[in-house]
């Protein structure tokens, strides 16, 4: 006689899919809630440094607590949503459990020699490529600036409907051209950086290279060539190809 057992065929999958859920709402409830601490904390920082600079720019500025209010009242409901979405991200992304300062130490210094010289490799190459990215975009985004919309648009007039219909429409396929050069050029520089990390990183399997390190040199190599650019470039841009950080010295 077969003896009958609570799950004959094993646990139901209902049964399982609610344990499953309700192991993992506290984890749930523990991202989300980190999210909104974490948005809560950026929102004061940045409300504070905002009114600051607003209560110095002002010849009769406001009391500082009024513009901090006002700041944390607008950045709240972007701060709450993006927080939001950064938690859900998460738990998509990382569903076993959220991710950690150790993990991350884990993923950019693996224990295999191959996988380590790769992530070497491919983290300075990123840093380089994302600084290279950077400033051409900075030019695209000035080429579209300075266009003559005069010497497209035909001569009726700014001023007039078809004049200023087409101005925004001039407007228009600059901002996607733009935008469309900078998504090619990104992934172009992905796949250069990828196959750098393949290539490059085969040779030095041997000598076993410290992630950190090499993405510590690109970095400092990176902040001394744009501090170049910003120190010799003008404000408006011009001077040169570094020369367009330059910018970045504009009281705004």
């Amino acid at each position: 006689m077969t003896e009958l057992t609570p799950w004959p065929n094993g646990p139901s999958k209902t049964t399982m899919v609610d344990s499953d859920v309700s192991a993992a709402s506290p984890s749930v409830w523990r991202r989300l809630s980190g999210s909104l601490v974490g948005a809560a904390g950026a929102v004061v920082v940045v409300a504070a440094l905002d009114a600051s600079w607003a209560q110095k720019a002002q010849t009769e500025p406001a009391s500082w607590v009024a513009l901090f209010v006002a700041d944390v009242g607008i950045l709240a409901v972007a701060a709450v949503a993006l927080a939001m979405a950064v938690g859900l991200a998460s738990m998509v992304l990382h569903p076993r459990s959220a991710p950690t300062i150790e993990r991350l130490r884990h993923v950019l210094a693996p224990v295999e020699p191959e996988a380590r010289a790769f992530v070497a490799v491919l983290l300075a190459v990123s840093i380089a490529a994302a600084f290279v990215w950077t400033v051409a975009v900075a030019h695209l985004g000035l080429t579209g600036l300075v266009l003559d919309e005069a010497s497209i648009c035909p001569p009726s007039g700014a001023d007039s409907a078809s004049g200023k219909h087409c101005a925004r429409a001039v407007a228009g396929a600059v901002g996607a051209s733009v935008g469309l050069s900078a998504a090619v050029l990104a992934l172009a520089l992905a796949v250069i950086a990828l196959g750098a990390a393949r290539a490059i990183g085969a040779e030095l399997v041997e000598r076993r290279p410290n992630p950190f390190v090499f993405g510590g040199v690109a970095l400092a190599l990176v902040v001394v060539v744009a501090a170049y650019g910003i120190s010799t470039g003008n404000t408006s841009g011009g001077g040169g190809t570094l020369q367009i950080l330059g910018v970045l010295k504009r009281d705004e």
